[in-house]
């Protein structure tokens, strides 16, 4: 005759080698009174836990009060006319974003490794298509093929230095804030919308 596999459940170690899913041992474990499933916590491990806990839930209420920005991605390109001082620069962003946008918001740019801040001079309140920015900006080239549908236009100046690029048509990346989620939230969202 075989014998019975084991549940897996810890043996008593009163009983070694009986098995306690087994109705007698049950049966004989309700009779002298064992009723609890779980091991006895000393009141200080209660205490951390509750305190881990309570710390969990304290992290999760600031994480979702915490406001964080969101920012739209673009491109800056470089226009002519500049000085070393100042580069111009033509900041295109996706269409939904030319509703939000105004004279005198921070774009940043990205320039080589570091990340510079500039401020919007013009600001287009509608959305722009593809050849009227190619016509306005006399875009050509790598500039001119980004362009595939319409944009949010605005235009800036890059503060000059020896890492800014001053080719006119240079495409560099760039971001503007669009709003505030709470940082909970964005952990919790999935794609770009």
């Amino acid at each position: 005759m075989r014998e019975a596999p084991s549940s897996g459940l810890p043996a008593d170690p009163d009983r070694p080698g009986e098995d306690p899913s087994r109705p007698a041992s049950l049966a004989r474990a309700l009779a002298e009174g064992k009723t609890e499933a779980l091991p006895d916590l000393a009141p200080r491990t209660v205490r951390a836990l509750w305190a881990l806990f309570l710390l969990v839930l304290v992290a999760a209420a600031l994480a979702w009060r915490t406001p964080v920005p969101v920012y739209a991605r673009g491109t800056a390109v470089v226009l002519a006319g500049g000085s070393s001082a100042d580069v111009p620069l033509l900041v295109l962003m996706p269409a939904r974003c030319a509703a939000s946008w105004r004279s005198g918001d921070e774009a940043l740019v990205h320039v080589g490794a570091t990340t510079r801040s500039v401020t919007l001079s013009t600001a287009e309140p509608r959305a722009v298509g593809p050849q009227e920015v190619e016509e306005r900006f006399a875009l050509r080239g790598a500039a001119a093929a980004g362009l595939d549908g319409a944009r949010a236009v605005g235009t800036a100046a890059l503060p000059g230095g020896p890492d800014v690029p001053t080719d006119p048509g240079t495409v560099l990346a760039a971001e503007i804030e669009v709003g505030r989620r709470s940082a909970l939230s964005l952990l919790l969202h999935r794609g770009d919308r």
